[in-house]
C-alpha cells in the first residue's frame, strides 16, 4: 500500500479548522500526519488530535518559517517507511501586492491557490497521486502559478544561494522551484536535505517574509532543487479560476498579437526600447540588459572543442561560472558546456589550414580570411552582443587561431567593454618554431601588434611566455599576468593496477620539435636490465614515428595507440608517465601535458631543453626526473624513476595547479 508523509506546519492557529478540511480529502493511500509547530495551544492539540487522533506532534524552534520544522521531521523520519511526501503549512494573508505570472496574488489567495492544486477535493488528490505513481519522472507537483525561476536580484537567489549549494554539494542546472513551499512529490530525493548538516541556530529567527536572504529562503529554492538535481521534473498543476485562467490564456495565446498592433517595449533579442505601430517597429531608445547580483563576461574563441586548448578554456569557462554569467561566443563549443549560467553562440568557420594562412601572413601580414569572417561573425551577432552590459569581454586564443582576436577586437570595440586576452601559446611560436624563418615572425607580430592594440590587459600561461610575449608586443598593453593551466581533478575510484615489467607512458600528439629518437635508443638499453619493460604512445603521431622500431614493436615492447577518452586506463597501468618537450634551450611553453599529470601520483620523466618552465618550476621535485633529449641522459632518467616509491612531494605544484587556485586567480584579475 502506498504510504505518504504529510508535513502539516501551524504558526496561526485561527487556520487549523481550515487544513483540517483539506486533510480529509486525503485518500486512496495510508498516511501519517506530523504537525509541527513552536507554540501549540492545548484547545489546537485537541482539534486536531479530534480529527486525526493519530497525529503525530512535534514541538519545534521558532526559526526557519516552515522550513526548519520540515527539515526537522526529515530528520526525525524513517525514509523507507514512505515513498510520497505532502508539506503545507499556515500562511499570512496579510500579504499585499504579491505578483506571480503576470497574476496579482495577494493575503490568503496565495496560500488557497498552492493547497488547492494539492488538496482542493478528493479527486484532486488522487489525481496528483496518480500522476507521481505512473511518470517516473515526475520529482514535484505544485500549483502553475508558483513554480517559477530562481532568478531575481535578491541573495537567496544569488550569493547566499550558490553559497549554501556550494557547501551541501548540490549541483543544479535547472533553478525552477515552488514559491510558497506547499508541494507534493517523492519523498527520496529530500534525502539530500537529510544528511546536510543543518541545525536551528543556523537558521534566522525573524519571520517578516520582507526579510530576504534567509536561509529559510534558500532552502525554499533548494527543497525543490533536490528533484531537479536528482532528474526528476518538476510537475506544474492547473488550479486556477476562471478569471485567472483567461488572463494567463491571454498572456499566452493573445498578448503577442496586441503588442504587434501596437506596444512600447524592449524587444527581447537586442533589449532596443521600440514602438511597435500595426507591426512597424519604431526605435526609440536602447538600454543594456544586466544581471542584477551578478558579474557578466562575453568570452570569445575559435576553439572551444574537445581538444586542447579547447578542454582548458571550457574549464576556466565552467570555473567561472560558477558565481558568474558568461556568454561564450565560440568555435567549436562543446554541446555539453552549456548550462544554466553559460549561454553558448556557436560560430562557424573561423580557423584556416595554418599552412595555407601561413602563405598569407607571409604575403600580407595578415589573413585576409580572418578579417572577413570576423566581420561576418560579428554582423550576425550584433544586436545580441550588444543589448547586453559585460564587466569584461575576455579573449581565449592559441598560437594561429587569429581569427578570434579579429573578432574579439571588434566586439570590444563596439560594447565599449574591458578587453583581455588569455593565451595558452606564445603568439607567434618562437623562431625555433618557425624553423627560423625571421621574416614570417616579423611579419605574424606585426599583425598581432595591431590587433592587440587597444587590449587592458594580457594573460600567458607562465612567466617565462608572459616575458617573452612582451617582447612580441612591447608596450602596447597596460597590464600583464599570467595563470598555470590547471590539471584535471583525478577521477572518482582511479586505482593503479598491479602488473609484471615497467611500463612507460606518453599520452598526447607528437609533432613539431618533440622528438622520439633518443627515447627509443635510451629504452632499449632500459630492457637489457628491465626485459619486462613497455613503452606505450597514446595520441596523435605522425605516420614516421609510427614506423620506427619495427622490432620492438613485433615484440609488443613499443606500442603505439589511438587517441582514447579512456585514458585513465592506461594511466592506472603505467609506472612512469613520459612528458617530451622541445629540445631547444629557453622554450617558453610549458607542457600541459606533464601539468595533466601531476595528481596521479606516478613518477613522471621530463625531457626538455635547458632552462625550460618545466625544469624550472619542477626543479626541486624529486618525484619528477628532469633530462635533455639526450639517450644517456634519458636512461639514467629511467633507472631514477623506476626507484621511486613515494611521489607526496608535489604537494606545492599540486596546489599551484589546481583548478581552484587558477580560477581564484583569474576571477581576481577579471574583478580587479
Amino acid at each position: 500500500m502506498t504510504r505518504v508523509l504529510v508535513h502539516f506546519h501551524v504558526y496561526y492557529e485561527d487556520q487549523i479548522p481550515w487544513f483540517l478540511e483539506k486533510l480529509r480529502q486525503i485518500k486512496g493511500c495510508e498516511w501519517d500526519l506530523y504537525v509541527t509547530a513552536s507554540v501549540l495551544s492545548q484547545a489546537a492539540k485537541e482539534e486536531i488530535l479530534a480529527v486525526f487522533p493519530h497525529a503525530i506532534l512535534m514541538p519545534v524552534e521558532n526559526v526557519g518559517y516552515d522550513v526548519w520544522p520540515f527539515v526537522k521531521v526529515l530528520k526525525a523520519i524513517d525514509f523507507d517507511r514512505y515513498e510520497y511526501v505532502l508539506k503545507l503549512h499556515t500562511k499570512s494573508d496579510s500579504v499585499r501586492g504579491a505578483r506571480w505570472n503576470g497574476l496579482n496574488i495577494s493575503g490568503s489567495v496565495w496560500r488557497d491557490r498552492l493547497v488547492e492544486a494539492l488538496l482542493e477535493n478528493e479527486e484532486r488528490f488522487l489525481k496528483n497521486l496518480s500522476i507521481l505513481k505512473a511518470d517516473p519522472s515526475a520529482g514535484l507537483l505544485c500549483n502553475e502559478i508558483f513554480l517559477i525561476p530562481s532568478n531575481s536580484p535578491f541573495p537567496e537567489d544569488n550569493e547566499a544561494l550558490d553559497e549554501e549549494l556550494g557547501r551541501i554539494g548540490l549541483s543544479v542546472t535547472d533553478r525552477h522551484f515552488c514559491a510558497g513551499t506547499m508541494f507534493m512529490g517523492r519523498l527520496a530525493p529530500l534525502k539530500r536535505i537529510r544528511q546536510a548538516v543543518l541545525t536551528a541556530d543556523m537558521f534566522d529567527s525573524r519571520q517578516a517574509s520582507h526579510d530576504n536572504g534567509s536561509l529559510a529562503h534558500v532552502y525554499e529554492r533548494i527543497l525543490s532543487f533536490c528533484y531537479t538535481a536528482a532528474g526528476f521534473r518538476l510537475v506544474p498543476v492547473s488550479a486556477c479560476t476562471k478569471k485567472e485562467r483567461v488572463i494567463l490564456w491571454y498572456r499566452e495565446h493573445l498578448s503577442e498579437v496586441f503588442q504587434h498592433i501596437f506596444s512600447i517595449d524592449y524587444e527581447k533579442d537586442s533589449n532596443e526600447l521600440v514602438l511597435v505601430l500595426l507591426g512597424f517597429k519604431i526605435p526609440l531608445r536602447r538600454k543594456k540588459k544586466s544581471i542584477p547580483g551578478y558579474r557578466h563576461y562575453l568570452v570569445v574563441s575559435a576553439d572551444m572543442g574537445r581538444t586542447a586548448p579547447g578542454i582548458v578554456y571550457q574549464t576556466m569557462v565552467r570555473s567561472l561560472s560558477a558565481s558568474s554569467y558568461v556568454t561564450v561566443l565560440a568555435q567549436g563549443i562543446d554541446a555539453s558546456l552549456a548550462s544554466e549560467r553559460i549561454r553558448c553562440l556557436p560560430l562557424k568557420g573561423g580557423v584556416e589550414n595554418w599552412g595555407k594562412a601561413v602563405k598569407k601572413w607571409r604575403l600580407f601580414g595578415c589573413n585576409p580570411r580572418d578579417a572577413f569572417w570576423s566581420l561576418k561573425s560579428f554582423l550576425h551577432y550584433k544586436k545580441e552582443l550588444g543589448g547586453w552590459k559585460y564587466d569584461a569581454i575576455v579573449c581565449m586564443v592559441s598560437n594561429g587561431y587569429y581569427s578570434a582576436l579579429n573578432l574579439g577586437k571588434r566586439v570590444a570595440k563596439y560594447c565599449h567593454q574591458r578587453f583581455l586576452i588569455y593565451s595558452v601559446d606564445g603568439m607567434p611560436s618562437p623562431l625555433p618554431w618557425l624553423e627560423g624563418d625571421r621574416q614570417l615572425h616579423k611579419q605574424i607580430s606585426r599583425g598581432l601588434q595591431h590587433l592587440c592594440a587597444g587590449t587592458d590587459m594580457f594573460i600567458s600561461s607562465n612567466p617565462q611566455m608572459m616575458a617573452y610575449q612582451k617582447t612580441v608586443l612591447p608596450g602596447l598593453i597596460p597590464h600583464w599576468d599570467y595563470l598555470y593551466t590547471p590539471y584535471k581533478l583525478l577521477p572518482a575510484g582511479f586505482l593503479l593496477r598491479k602488473h609484471a615489467g615497467f611500463n612507460f607512458l606518453y599520452a598526447g600528439s607528437l609533432y613539431g620539435l618533440r622528438r622520439i629518437d633518443a627515447l627509443i635508443e635510451a629504452f632499449r638499453r632500459f630492457l637489457e636490465q628491465c626485459p619486462d619493460a613497455r613503452l606505450l604512445f597514446v595520441g596523435e603521431t605522425a605516420p614516421g614515428y609510427r614506423n620506427a622500431a619495427q622490432d620492438l614493436q613485433a615484440a609488443g615492447k613499443l606500442v603505439f595507440r589511438d587517441p582514447t577518452d579512456h585514458i585513465d586506463d592506461y594511466y592506472s597501468e603505467a609506472d612512469c608517465l613520459i612528458d617530451i618537450a622541445a629540445d631547444i634551450p629557453d622554450d617558453v611553453f610549458l607542457s600541459s601535458k606533464v601539468v595533466c599529470y601531476l595528481p596521479y601520483g606516478i613518477p613522471i620523466l621530463a625531457i626538455s631543453g635547458a632552462n625550460s618552465p618545466v625544469s624550472l618550476l619542477m626543479k626541486d621535485v624529486p618525484s619528477i626526473a628532469h633530462c635533455r633529449n639526450d639517450a644517456v641522459e634519458i636512461l639514467d632518467a629511467m633507472h631514477h624513476c623506476q626507484g621511486i616509491r613515494d611521489c607526496s612531494d608535489r604537494q606545492e605544484l599540486l596546489t599551484a595547479f589546481h583548478p581552484d587556485t587558477v580560477y581564484r586567480k583569474f576571477k581576481t584579475i577579471l574583478e580587479s
